[in-house]
């Protein structure tokens, strides 16, 4: 999105849709981060899977990647365009981005880990669990991105 076109937004009072996918992204981390605690393998919560030490932090860098996450989907969203305005459309959107992130997560970064020799296995790891933690972030910020203002 232009610097103009994000002003014109702001001007007739919508705002940018990387800002409104930031808000949502945080909403979207809190369901994601409670399944992931309350139904997660033992001993993976938020503060393990974001490498911080303690639950607080743990809990401001989930709501923080999911504020990333949300801006990145907002902006595809808005580039969707009329495709991305039905509730049916926006929830296969979100379901579509919950899997891309759990594809990245899951394939290339542990493939860039081993290629960088930052410790990491160098291979991907099939788990079902982020996946389903993913598609609850992806549908709740697809229906976050979709209310009014």
């Amino acid at each position: 999105m232009a610097i103009g076109s994000a002003v014109a937004q702001a001007a007739n009072g919508r705002r940018p849709a990387w800002t409104r996918g930031i808000l949502a992204g945080a909403l979207a981390a809190i369901p994601a981060g409670v399944l992931l605690g309350a139904v997660g393998p033992r001993g993976v919560a938020v503060p393990g899977v974001t490498g911080t030490a303690g639950t607080l932090a743990g809990w401001v860098a989930a709501l923080v990647l999911g504020a990333a996450g949300g801006a990145v989907f907002g902006v595809l969203a808005e580039r969707a365009g009329g495709y991305a305005d039905a509730l049916r459309a926006r929830v296969i959107l979100g379901i579509t981005y919950g899997t891309a992130l759990w594809f990245l997560l899951e394939h290339a970064v542990p493939l860039a880990a081993a290629a960088t020799d930052s410790g990491g296995l160098g291979r991907p790891r099939l788990d079902a669990f982020p996946l389903a933690v993913l598609l609850v972030y992806g549908v709740v910020l697809a229906l976050a991105t979709r209310l009014p203002e």
